[in-house]
């Protein structure tokens, strides 16, 4: 009998029921081949050392990975890349490639076997892909271009959408034919009249280039200075789009972020006009390669699109559609030429995280023409995304109108027709928030041509929660909505209608909840990267928004993204390369941080203008409250130590002893600061509206614990009535600090009412996604409150990561139930596979079953009673505890 074997007889000895799963001796392959957290077909990196991941069915102990520029090679289990011989070791997460150097813009095809405890070895895992973008900045013969009529130190009311041409010819039997684009702001490319790909609002947002008027900008005037700048690029397979012969190649470019024009009434500062590179490589069966390539030869026109803005909609007008643009053999003579433009400061760079897709589409739920002569489609649930028209009849000169219903104007969005006949559209550039549609301007309609498409980033849910309190649920449900309305262009935004703007505040609080909820590593890979790139490099400031976006509002809870949210990202992933990446950029926004420290050790922001006026706007602490806000300072106090104590942190877990020692005397100065001044021993409070919560979670001394505890009861209970009095900062925190101080009677009570201020009232109002605030007033999409709903996860189902083993390498599993909880479970996909957690209380019996995924072990916390889990959350001894590894298990 192997060790490992021996092991999990002694578990099932201790606990009723661990299971083996199967071995790898019947066959079973590794699955869900990712190369940089990405899985599918259209991964592209430009890394020498991309990072490779598999999900086992078996325990492993060894592996072999191979990898290869053609597939076929790969069934004879040969390589001209890399074959890493057997591997010894457990590893199947981010494990890094060894081999040769890649080329540019090739195929490589990989696959992995492993070997199971008892030495068998697995299939090999059916191939998985990527390609490779431009390793060198050489690799680039394309040229960025854009339309002559288009000046960027001219008039920046032109928000038409510009469409380019080009025809080339296929000569011969092609193997293989690749098309790295980048059109900004979005692009739509086209090859012999189809879609090329399934994206929308590509590439995803960053900083793109400088943009030196931002110092005088209206709404918040920032300094423009980043520490790096990044235009992200696209990769597509188009072989089988190719003819012999005649082919032709269009490029529609959209204004988004970076030709934004206006936004809620002020002038924002453009990057410039639209402009696009494009290089397509065609590899011929007999061995020759080809290059089509942006450049001046290409034709420029007006697109039907008249008008696109971002904040504003889109008007079609199809009076302007060229016949035969799309493909080739048109007669090119009256058209112009494209002309050359700056390239963006950005360095073109692999886009490896999500694009944005149709993610769901809704047909109506009710249908009813208005007396006016308009219909009205109600599609059940608010949506970010637009009304698709699917074979209308139409005649020529009608202009479809709709309106989009929601809590502010609706933006424009209307067809013009130009003939007689039946018409199928959607916008492009784009998106609206709505529930309802007000469709106008047509004189027959039936509800079977209409739907609701909802477009968001392509992230999954992958983690389901059920409960016995269809309260609890029915909150999920509304935020995972809103969150997922709220995900665009590679960035999670505040609102998706009134701002859309990508505020680190909102993410970083938010982030939990997306975590336990979504597949987002490579997702949050890219923002987190957007975040470094715009800290201020002199003075380590972190803007209220990033990429930077000049109409965010914030404070230092804002900027305190660069440190959450890697660690945040490190405790779900177990991703020490970007940890390593974040170090240096958390150490200088503590440093910036530090600068506000006054005399008595606290922390007030005051941060001017550039001119050097104060500004409200630079300065926030908590925001969006049930009542009133907490004092400033006492947040700011707060996220200075929160920040120091998160980079003493990542400092241990790098290796960075004395950095570990030092940033974690600064945290326990802060909080020592922060107990000293903001304390009240008469009223034994910190304060109102989330004070002694952001106490609580810091550390408040010994002896007044039990007094702060007793007092924030009070607080909730009586003056409260059972409610949240916290705005959405606070909200973060509030549940699970009052779980682990012996309060999660009162965290049940607050999430359990249906009366202001609660999510029920929220839901009682006939809410579908989560507000802005909870009087219901502003905007009725942000998923900032969800932050603070992971407890359901970690403390009624009771998983949470060890930070000394993360990625959830290591398992927690620790519930805190209540005595009316009935039953949860939570189930989520882990790095090493699916980990599932369901508690059941019955009275004071505590059940605890689920799953363990291979790869990981786990500790087990089983309550002795509820009682006991409830008032002494952090003592051992009110938990039965057992080691486990993979397996199922019940208690």
């Amino acid at each position: 009998m192997t060790t490992f074997t021996k092991r999990l007889a002694s578990i099932a000895a201790t606990a009723a029921g661990i299971f083996l799963l199967a071995s790898c001796g019947n066959g079973n392959a590794p699955s869900e081949l990712r190369c940089e957290y990405q899985e599918g077909y259209d991964i592209l990196i430009d890394t020498q050392s991309p990072r490779l991941s598999w999900i086992n069915n078996c325990q492993q102990t060894a592996y072999q990975i191979l990898v290869a520029t053609d597939k076929a090679l790969l069934k004879e289990g040969e390589t001209d890349l890399w074959d890493s011989g057997r591997t010894e070791g457990s590893e199947s997460h981010l494990v890094k490639y060894s081999g040769n150097l890649m080329p540019s813009m090739e195929d490589c095809w990989w696959t992995v076997r492993i070997w199971d405890a008892e030495g068998k070895a697995s299939r090999w895992a059916e191939p998985a892909h990527w390609t490779t973008g431009m390793f060198n900045d050489t690799d680039w013969q394309a040229e960025w271009i854009g339309a002559s009529w288009q000046d960027d130190n001219g008039p920046v009311d032109d928000n038409a959408a510009p469409i380019f041409r080009k025809e080339f010819k296929v000569d011969g039997e092609l193997a293989c034919a690749k098309a790295f684009v980048c059109g900004l702001g979005w692009f739509e490319m086209a090859i012999n009249g189809d879609k090329v790909g399934d994206d929308f609002f590509a590439p995803g947002l960053t900083d793109y280039t400088a943009r030196p008027k931002l110092l005088v900008n209206p709404r918040i005037p920032l300094d423009p200075a980043v520490t790096s700048y990044r235009t992200l690029y696209l990769a597509y397979d188009v072989t089988d789009m190719l003819r012999k012969g005649d082919n032709a190649v269009s490029m529609l470019l959209g204004n988004g972020y970076f030709h934004e024009g206006c936004f809620n009434n002020y002038t924002i500062e453009n990057y410039g006009y639209p402009r696009f590179i494009l290089q397509m490589k065609l590899e011929y069966a007999d061995g020759r390669t080809e290059y089509v390539c942006s450049d001046e030869s290409w034709k420029e026109a007006h697109s039907p699109i008249v008008f696109n803005n971002l904040h504003r909609g889109e008007v079609y007008d199809a009076n302007l559609e060229i016949p035969g643009w799309y493909t080739a053999g048109l007669d090119e003579s009256s058209l112009t030429n494209a002309v050359i433009k700056e390239a963006p400061q950005g360095r073109l760079t692999a886009n490896m995280g999500p694009t944005d897709k149709v993610m769901e589409t809704l047909k109506p739920v009710s249908f009813e023409k208005l007396e006016d002569g308009s219909w009205k489609a109600d599609f059940g649930k608010v949506i970010s995304g637009w009304v698709r028209f699917e074979g209308v009849n139409v005649s020529k000169g009608d202009t479809i109108k709709v309106k989009l219903l929601s809590e502010y104007p609706s933006d424009r969005c209307e067809y013009i027709c130009a003939a007689d006949g039946k018409v199928t559209t959607n916008p492009k550039f784009t998106w609206f928030v709505f529930r309802e549609a007000v469709i106008s301007g047509i004189g027959e309609l039936d509800p079977s041509q209409i739907v609701a498409q909802a477009v968001n980033t392509n992230v999954k849910p992958n983690a389901t929660f059920s409960c016995s309190n269809d309260l609890f649920c029915r909150i999920e449900q509304i935020w995972r909505q809103s969150q997922l309305d709220n995900m665009h262009a590679g960035v999670a935004t505040d609102c998706p209608h009134r701002e859309r703007l990508p505020y680190t505040g909102d993410g970083q609080i938010a982030m939990p909840m997306v975590l336990a909820n979504f597949d987002v590593a490579a997702f949050y890979n890219k923002w987190i990267g957007d975040v470094k790139a715009s800290q201020n490099p002199e003075t380590g400031y972190v803007p209220n928004g990033s990429p930077w976006e000049p109409c965010c509002g914030g404070g230092p809870a804002w900027g305190a993204a660069i440190c959450v949210m890697p660690w945040e990202f490190y405790n779900r992933y177990g991703d020490r390369e970007l940890l390593e990446s974040c170090l240096q950029p958390m150490k200088d926004f503590v440093a910036y941080y530090d600068t506000w420290t006054i005399e008595d050790g606290t922390t007030a922001f005051h941060m001017t203008t550039p001119s050097g006026a104060q500004f409200y706007w630079y300065n926030l602490g908590d925001w969006s409250p049930a009542y009133q806000l907490p004092k400033d300072e006492l947040v700011h106090t707060f996220f200075h130590w929160y920040c120091a104590d998160i980079t003493s942190k990542v400092c241990k877990v790098l290796g960075d002893e004395d950095g570990a020692e030092s940033y974690s005397a600064k945290a326990d100065r802060i909080r020592d600061a922060f107990n000293n001044v903001y304390y009240d021993p008469q009223t034994k409070s910190y304060g109102d509206f989330g004070s002694n919560v952001y106490a609580l979670y810091m550390g408040v001394p010994a002896d007044r614990l039990e007094d702060v505890r007793n007092t924030l009861r009070e607080e909730l209970m009586v003056k409260y009535n059972g409610h949240v009095n916290v705005g959405f900062v606070a909200h973060r925190f509030i549940y699970e600090t009052l779980a682990m101080n012996g309060m999660n009677d009162v965290a049940w009570t607050l999430l359990n009412q249906k009366d202001f201020p609660s999510f029920g009232w929220w839901l009682e109002q006939g809410a579908t996604t989560t507000w802005e605030a909870w009087n219901g007033q502003d905007s009725r999409n942000h998923p900032m409150f969800g932050g603070g709903l992971v407890w359901f996860y970690k403390m009624l189902a009771g998983v949470q990561t060890d930070p000394a083993e993360p990625g959830f390498k290591h398992i927690i599993i620790r519930p805190i139930p209540v005595k009316e909880l009935g039953n949860a479970e939570y189930s989520t996909e882990t790095p090493y596979g699916t980990l599932v957690s369901n508690v059941t209380v019955n009275g004071d019996k505590v059940t605890m079953s689920g799953r363990i995924p291979y790869g990981t072990h786990a500790t087990i916390y089983v309550p002795k009673s509820t009682d006991a889990a409830i008032l002494n959350p952090m003592d051992d001894n009110s938990y039965e505890i057992h080691e486990v590894g993979p397996g199922t298990y019940v208690f």
